[in-house]
């Protein structure tokens, strides 16, 4: 006896609500959330070795994504199409609030740019989020693209989930 689509009315909805990129989008939008922020408190003091110093991290930022020019000048509204048209990679820049401490005395606290993340297209972080057919395409984007993955200097980039088993291998 075969089962035909409609008795999986349940797996349907699933797939009428959610597209497949989906999952990979939220497990980014956590990353950024929660995961970097975990990051930085587990490596919250680094302890050089100059006596009696020590530089205690907090606060890390993710701003959306900007690109800065040659002149040096940032602007803000850089889109993925350009970054595929111009080479570049679409990504947001990390920055991360230091402070020096000398003798448990703060000597200066200073929010430093510490790189360049990646954004995954139609994440938290990406300027397509959110937007109307007709504004993705003034943006220069295809209206049914899923997203899930990034922009690497120009080129499109897919994470793929995948489950090797690997029993009498040394990995």
């Amino acid at each position: 006896m075969t089962k035909s689509w409609e008795n999986y009315t349940l797996l349907e909805s699933w797939f009428k609500s959610r597209n497949f990129a989906q999952m990979n989008i939220d497990s980014y939008n956590q990353f950024v959330d929660d995961r970097l922020h975990e990051i930085v408190n587990e490596n919250k003091t680094i302890t050089p070795k100059i006596e009696e110093v020590r530089i205690e991290l907090e606060d890390i930022e993710v701003i959306k994504p900007r690109i800065i020019e040659a002149d040096g000048s940032p602007r803000n509204d850089f889109y993925p199409m350009e970054a595929r048209i111009r080479n570049r990679t679409y990504s947001a820049p990390l920055f991360l609030t230091m402070r020096l401490l000398r003798r448990d005395v703060e000597q200066d606290v200073k929010k430093t740019y510490i790189g360049e993340l990646p954004v995954m297209l139609k994440s938290k972080l990406c300027h397509l989020q959110g937007k109307t057919g007709e504004e993705l395409i003034s943006m220069g984007e295809d209206p049914m693209d899923f997203g899930g993955y990034f922009v690497i200097n120009g080129s499109e980039k897919a994470l793929t989930a995948q489950e090797v088993l690997a029993s009498d291998r040394i990995l």
